[in-house]
């Protein structure tokens, strides 16, 4: 855990699966105690790559897309991928085996231009990845994630007390 001025960071190097679950920054002082508390959901896949709008009808759109480039040490236990209608209504969702990255939903309500995509990647340990969004254009998803999550506080109320605190000790 490292302190510089305003800010408190944890941050974990070579992150497996058992560094999962959730983590808590608490601090108190004669004035009082607060806390802040993260999530942390190692080994998911990144963010699929490329999805393309390769095929469409009558109540039907086909999609394909690369599949992730970091998975974390995860392996691909299949994908998720959604229709939904921009104007509101129904989302269709289809879940896809991990070797396939095509899929067709059926049952949309008119054409399929009237929709937003969106695909993510699921470990076989079942951590989903970010979905990655397709809304008649190519969406180029961010940057993959690095190995090392950084974890990092910034509540006003925390730092006013970590540095009231810090104060206090000297």
């Amino acid at each position: 855990m490292t302190q510089t001025s305003n800010t408190a960071s944890l941050q974990i190097i070579d992150l497996t699966e058992e560094d999962s679950g959730a983590y808590q920054c608490s601090i108190s002082n004669r004035y009082g105690r607060t806390r802040s508390s993260a999530e942390l959901h190692s080994g998911a896949p990144s963010y699929v790559r490329n999805i393309r709008l390769t095929g469409s009808g009558d109540g039907y759109a086909v999609l394909d897309w690369d599949p992730p480039l970091e998975y974390y040490g995860a392996v691909i236990g299949g994908y998720q991928v959604q229709a939904i209608r921009k104007n509101g209504g129904d989302t269709r969702t289809v879940d896809v085996g991990p070797a396939e990255t095509t899929v067709r939903i059926d049952g949309l309500n008119g054409d399929s231009g009237g929709y937003t995509y969106r695909v993510r990647a699921r470990s076989t340990g079942g951590i989903w990845g970010p979905w990655t969004i397709f809304d008649g254009f190519i969406v180029d998803p961010p940057e993959p994630r690095v190995t090392s999550q950084l974890l990092t506080w910034l509540l006003p109320l925390l730092i006013v007390l970590l540095l009231l605190l810090i104060l206090l000790v000297r």
